[in-house]
């Protein structure tokens, strides 16, 4: 089976945004998977053109990390841009004349 174009080297998948292919890596995460999982993460290494379980489990990791940090952003610009709406609404009827709440709107 051919490697899968989205993942590899030449697609950024073993260096992260924040770390370079020359920094030292220093910390370890251990996890525990069944046979079947390990099975399957291996299988997955195969197909995507991974060098190893390890920077492919690191490189899932961390996309999964960038992934959820840029939909904590695009969830904040939402909230934001809803808020400035609500604030012009309500310096729209802050702005209104007496007179004008009373007649009824079409």
């Amino acid at each position: 089976m051919l490697p899968d174009p989205a993942f590899g080297p030449e697609r950024g998948c073993f260096v992260t945004k924040n770390m370079s292919a020359l920094k030292r890596r220093t910390k370890v995460v251990i996890f525990r998977l069944t046979d079947d999982e390990y099975h399957d993460l291996k299988a997955a290494c195969v197909t995507r053109g991974a060098r190893n379980v390890s920077d492919f489990a690191r490189n899932a990791l961390m996309q999964s990390v960038t992934q959820e940090q840029e939909m904590v952003s695009e969830k904040l610009a939402q909230i934001e841009s809803g808020v400035q709406r609500l604030e012009r609404l309500i310096h729209g009827i802050a702005q209104r004349s007496p007179e004008e709440e009373h007649q009824p709107t079409h």
